[in-house]
């Protein structure tokens, strides 16, 4: 007897000690405020986290069969607020959807194409907000997209960048297959190519979401071991290759049950997930939240956000937001300004070295720089931008050159920020600038006034090999003797150590 209580025991506490390393994972449905005795379907929460679209199907405010409706979180404890429907110009077809939003909130992606009074359900659109309210949607346009598409069903993501698009739809099987398509310089879209046979099966493949890494993929499948009818998956882009991926593995429970789920949406932190899901019933879709298990989370990202303002008045201006990497000086993405008060919010994966400006009319940017190539957690970092005015007298720092210690030659990653300043000459036929090299205080006098001599003099001559004429160009070399910050500290000396230029005529 006590050989069989001592078995036991040991039984007992090994199955405790395991179930305590196990992550307890809870879905939550998010309340009354979102969800009814209606159809609630296809959340997209907002890269904040800020924000949550869906649509509602049969409500009474409704003019299609099914609008979109938002609700904005109101505290830390994750409360909703009250649902409200998108006004004008959203809303205008049978079943109206937000695909995506951008970081910043400033552009939705929507289902449908409205053209001329005239309503075409397949293709998609993307809304912007202006100063007044929202524009008319602008139809995306994807090569070959409607000679390709021979199905009803379909669906769409758009990474945080805006340069990547997810596609879903039947092209020559029975069932939905995912594609991915990419934004070209004209601003149209790529042919969608399908991501391979590592995603795609004969099964029905629908409700992309790309998540903020630019790699970790979720989507919905009827596919053969499956929980129930729709199950949420989650797969990984091996490298560059977008045919190459990690096995896609169901997230399991408490997400996938024996009923539907789809429409996994994330935010840019990658805790909690959205999912539309019948729990079981049939076709009675609420919206839950669920903690996302370690080994499903995508990589981390950093949020970057801020303000754009008038660096002479301190005022907001609205802008675009250019971002890219170095050296290869890349463009990673680009994004837009809150009309109203200048707020901008982006994305930034990890594993790149990025430099970031605004852009606006009669304005030069004061680039910015964030070395982001070493991975770390999830984070917000706060980065106001400046613009100077486009007139005589002003000075402008050029943070994104970078020299090899000690000496004057021009590290690759400058050519990006250099080529800006010959796009502002060419656009300005009439300006003449003095480029002026700066130094801190290690050193002797003499030899700091030698190094910022000769930087100055690489930039002009970098200028003058892009057919910029000499006569338009003044270079000096002040030393030590113009510092911006005390030489006391290092954060000081390196806002000492810099190239700028002066706009002396125009």
């Amino acid at each position: 007897m006590k050989n069989k209580v001592y078995l036991f025991c040991l039984f007992f506490l090994g199955n405790i000690s395991g179930l305590i390393g196990q992550e307890h994972i809870i879905l939550d449905n998010i309340g009354e405020k979102v969800n009814s005795e209606l159809r609630e379907l296809a959340p997209i929460v907002s890269p904040d986290g800020k924000s949550l679209y869906y649509m509602i199907y049969g409500h009474g405010e409704n003019k299609g069969k099914a609008d979109i409706w938002v609700s904005s979180l109101e505290d830390k404890d994750g409360n909703w607020s009250s649902k409200k429907r998108l006004p004008f110009p959203f809303n205008q077809i049978a079943y109206n959807q937000v695909m995506s939003v951008t970081p910043d909130g400033n552009t939705l992606m929507v289902r449908g194409i409205v053209e001329n009074g005239e309503v075409f359900p397949k293709g998609y659109s993307l809304i912007k907000k202006t100063k007044d309210g929202w524009n008319a949607p602008k139809k995306m346009e994807i090569a070959h997209y409607d000679e390709m598409n021979h199905g009803v069903m379909y669906s769409s993501c758009l990474s945080n960048n805006g340069k990547i698009l997810i596609l879903s739809f039947r092209e020559e099987k029975l069932s939905n297959d995912l594609y991915v398509s990419f934004l070209e310089e004209n601003g149209t879209w790529s042919k969608p190519q399908s991501l391979g046979v590592d995603i795609n099966t004969f099964s029905i493949e629908f409700s992309p979401f790309l998540a903020s890494d630019n790699r970790t993929l979720y989507f919905t499948s009827d596919r053969k071991g499956g929980k129930g009818g729709y199950d949420i998956y989650v797969s990984k882009k091996k490298g560059d290759d977008w045919t190459n991926w990690t096995e896609p593995q169901n997230v399991g429970q408490p997400v996938n049950t024996e009923g539907n789920e789809m429409y996994y949406s994330l935010s840019a932190s990658g805790e909690y997930a959205f999912i539309a899901s019948t729990q079981n019933r049939a076709n009675d879709y609420d919206i839950f939240k669920v903690k996302i298990k370690e080994e499903q989370k995508p990589d981390p990202v950093v949020i970057v956000y801020g303000k754009v303002l008038n660096g002479k008045t301190g005022e907001s201006l609205e802008a675009s937001i250019h971002f890219e990497t170095f050296p290869d000086g890349k463009e990673a993405g680009i994004a837009q300004t809150d009309p109203k008060t200048g707020e901008y919010k982006i994305v930034l994966p990890y594993g790149k070295d990025y430099g970031f400006n605004a852009k606006a009319s009669n304005f030069i940017a004061i680039s910015d720089h964030l070395d982001l190539s070493k991975t770390a957690d999830y984070q917000e970092i706060r980065r106001d931008l400046k613009l100077l005015p486009l007139e005589i007298g002003t000075t402008v720092r050029l943070n994104n050159i970078f020299f090899e210690t000690g000496n004057s030659a021009l590290k690759e990653a400058s050519f990006s920020e250099l080529k800006k300043v010959v796009k502002l000459l060419e656009e300005n036929p009439k300006m003449k600038i003095e480029i002026s090299g700066h130094t801190d205080n290690v050193g002797s006098e003499e030899s700091n006034l030698k190094l910022s001599e000769e930087r100055s003099e690489a930039v002009t001559s970098y200028l003058k090999s892009q057919n910029i004429v000499s006569d338009r160009i003044v270079n000096k070399g002040y030393g030590e003797t113009k510092p911006l910050s005390d030489n006391n500290t290092e954060e000081g000396k390196q806002q000492n150590r810099r190239v700028d230029f002066t706009i002396l005529e125009n």
